[in-house]
């Protein structure tokens, strides 16, 4: 393949954009001054009527909870969920509190969802009916983001999300603020960044990235503002305009049996602390002899281990010792 041949034009690839995402773009949910049309509350006191009605109060489905609070395209879908949050923090009796979320629906949404603590999301296949397509955002607002306080034991699963004529600077998943948050055998694409950890006076710590098809963003994955510990297997981070990961900072990152494939500039750009880059596929990111990891100045302890480099090499700007590399296998 040749550098005309690579499926999309390596632009949008300046890292200042990333300053564009401040503070998450959300309101509390538990606050008495945000506006109450925002939330579903007379729907959701229907569902808690005709509980009945629905699968079960644990796992349930949203073609279900659509027959009762209304709508065709999945469009009342964030007002339920940030009334579900709103209930929990109160601590109020909620019968579909704590519980998985089917999309078992093509919904077309103009604005980000907002996943409670303690809940799992969860689609009916990579290929199935259940999706989340999102619209007309504003510029610097993620599509899928965690509660503002407590976003631990959160799970995104089983589900495609992607953007649809999308301003430049979106985001498809924001796990700022996580603790423990699950993300497996997703597709997400046709954002500014695929999946960010780290937005400014948060952190993103212990995420699970699995089986994933994260690709056709201008930055697939980007680890940014102090994140810690994530792990990310056997994933596909192929076509990003600009890289498949970008790693800023933080420590103790995973990246293992992963497939990059002609992102525009860099398979894997990296300046953090105790990286680990293990049984990777790397191939023409950047074009033929384009390159597949970047280990930039700002990189400590990284370990390159068994990597497969398929018209890519390594280039490595870390001080003598920082990095270390075994088994790479260039072809």
């Amino acid at each position: 393949m040749s550098n005309n041949d690579l499926p999309l034009v390596a632009n949008q690839c300046e890292e200042n954009p990333f300053t564009r995402y401040g503070a998450p773009p959300i309101s509390d949910p538990s606050s008495t001054l945000v506006d109450p049309s925002a939330f579903c509350a007379e729907e959701v006191d229907q569902i808690n009527a005709s509980v009945e009605s629905i699968t079960s109060q644990r796992y349930y489905f949203f073609s279900e909870i659509q027959e009762i609070i209304g709508g065709t395209n999945g469009e009342k879908l964030p007002c339920f969920l940030r009334e579900v949050t709103r209930r929990h923090h109160s601590g109020s009796s909620f019968n579909v509190d704590n519980a998985t979320l089917i999309i078992d629906i093509a919904c077309s949404l103009a604005e980000p969802i907002v996943i409670p603590p303690r809940f799992t999301i969860a689609g009916t296949g990579l290929d199935g009916e259940g999706r989340l397509v999102f619209h007309d955002l504003s510029d610097g607002v993620s599509a899928v983001q965690l509660d503002t306080h407590q976003a631990k034991n959160i799970c995104i699963r089983d589900i495609r999300i992607s953007g649809e004529g999308f301003q430049p600077y979106n985001i498809g998943i924001d796990v700022s603020r996580a603790g423990k948050v699950y993300i497996k055998n997703c597709e997400v694409t046709d954002f500014h960044t695929g999946l960010l950890g780290g937005r400014p006076t948060t952190s993103a710590i212990s995420v699970y990235v699995d089986q994933c098809n994260i690709y056709n963003n201008s930055w697939n994955l980007v680890l940014y503002n102090e994140p810690y510990h994530w792990r990310v297997r056997d994933s596909i981070l192929s076509q990003a305009n600009c890289c498949g990961v970008r790693i800023f900072s933080g420590n103790d990152h995973l990246i293992s049996g992963c497939r990059f494939e002609s992102c525009g500039q860099n398979g894997a750009r990296v300046g953090s602390h105790s990286a680990m880059f293990m049984n990777n596929r790397f191939e023409q990111n950047g074009g033929v002899n384009g390159i597949g990891i970047n280990i930039l100045s700002t990189a400590t302890k990284t370990r390159l281990i068994s990597n497969l480099l398929s018209s890519n090499r390594i280039v490595d700007s870390s001080d003598p010792g920082e990095t270390q590399e075994w088994g790479s296998i260039f072809g």
